[in-house]
């Protein structure tokens, strides 16, 4: 019984961009997201480690765009957001 949500998603052979709505997420509060990635040139043959790990505030209303490389996958966390980190973390926003 905790306020912690946890997402995955997994590519095959082929790239991808995977999307996931954020609606189960109670309206009216901020959360933290904790994004880890594929990096920009992650590929399961050539470069399997490149990875990243992004932090944002997010609410019911965000949907996350993960970007999967060519046998690659993404895992979020997200748990409600601290004072501090409302003033310290950027709001999510698809690029």
């Amino acid at each position: 019984g905790q306020d912690e949500w946890y997402l995955g998603a997994i590519a095959d052979e082929n790239a991808r961009v995977a999307t996931a709505p954020l609606n189960f997420l109670e309206t009216g509060k901020n959360y933290v997201a904790t994004l880890y990635l594929d990096g920009d040139k992650a590929h399961w043959k050539d470069n399997p480690m490149e990875y990243q790990i992004q932090k944002f505030v997010v609410t019911t209303k965000t949907i996350l765009k993960l970007k999967l490389a060519a046998g690659g996958g993404a895992a979020v966390s997200i748990k409600p957001a601290s004072p501090d980190e409302l003033k310290n973390l950027k709001k999510y926003s698809v690029k």
